[in-house]
C-alpha cells in the first residue's frame, strides 16, 4: 500500500484528488491523439515524419539505409570470406499507423502497415545459387561479384510501443516484418532471382512531437 505525505497533512480526500488529476492529465485525448512527429533511429539509420489523420490515425513517411546479405557482415570479417549475395538500399516507406487504446498516454501500443520503394544496389556472384553456400570459410574465394541497380518494391507490418518521456519527447520501440520483392538472399534458396527477402527487425527510435 502506497501512502503519500499529503494524506497525513490534509487528509485522504486531497490525495485521491491528486491521483485522479494525474490520471486525467496522462489519459489519451479522443479528439486529437496523434500529432505531427519526427523521429530518428540509429539502429536502422532512419528518419520518420508522421502526420496526424485525426484521432488515433497517422500517416508516416520514412527514409532509411537498409542492408541484408547471405551471411552477416561480421562473419565476413571474422572468416575472411565474401557473401555471394548482398542487398543494400534506401527504402522510402509510406505507412499507416493506429494507436491502440491505452489507459495512459505514457505507454501507447501502435500497429502499422506500409509499402516501400527500395532504391537499391544488389551484389551477387556469377552463377549465384549453383554453388555451395560456403565452400571453405577460411580461404577467400574469388566470387566474380556483379552489381545491379534499380528499384524494388516491398511491404511491411509493424508493432511498437511508444513511451512519452516529456510532453514533446518520446521513445518508440518496434518490431517490423518486411517483405522485399528481390532475389533470393542465400544460395541455398535456389538460382539467382528466384526468391524474395523476408526480414524481421527491431529498432528503437527517439522522436519529438511538433
Amino acid at each position: 500500500m502506497l501512502v503519500c505525505a499529503s494524506c497525513f497533512l490534509v487528509g485522504k480526500k486531497v490525495c485521491a484528488q491528486k491521483v485522479a488529476t494525474y490520471l486525467l492529465d496522462t489519459a489519451p485525448s479522443t479528439s486529437s491523439f496523434e500529432s505531427y512527429r519526427i523521429s530518428f533511429s540509429t539502429s536502422s539509420k532512419a528518419v520518420t515524419v508522421s502526420f496526424p489523420l485525426g484521432g488515433r490515425h497517422a500517416f508516416n513517411v520514412r527514409a532509411e539505409y537498409f542492408r541484408t546479405a547471405s551471411i552477416p557482415k561480421l562473419n565476413e570479417k571474422v572468416w575472411d570470406v565474401k557473401a555471394d549475395w548482398k542487398f543494400r538500399s534506401v527504402p522510402i516507406t509510406a505507412s499507416y499507423t493506429y494507436a491502440l487504446p491505452s489507459p495512459t498516454s505514457r505507454l501507447v501500443p501502435v500497429v502499422g502497415a506500409g509499402v516501400s520503394a527500395h532504391i537499391f544496389k544488389e551484389t551477387h556472384a556469377a552463377g549465384f545459387g549453383t554453388q555451395p553456400f560456403i565452400t571453405a570459410p577460411i580461404v577467400p574465394v574469388d566470387l566474380n561479384l556483379q552489381d545491379t541497380y534499380g528499384v524494388k518494391y516491398g511491404a511491411e507490418l509493424s508493432l511498437g510501443l511508444r513511451t512519452q518521456v516529456t510532453p514533446h519527447l518520446f521513445l518508440m520501440a518496434q518490431g517490423r516484418y518486411r517483405y522485399i520483392n528481390c532475389s533470393a538472399q542465400s544460395s541455398s534458396l535456389g538460382n539467382y532471382g528466384s526468391g524474395a527477402v523476408n526480414v524481421f527487425d527491431f529498432s528503437v527510435d527517439i522522436g519529438f512531437g511538433l
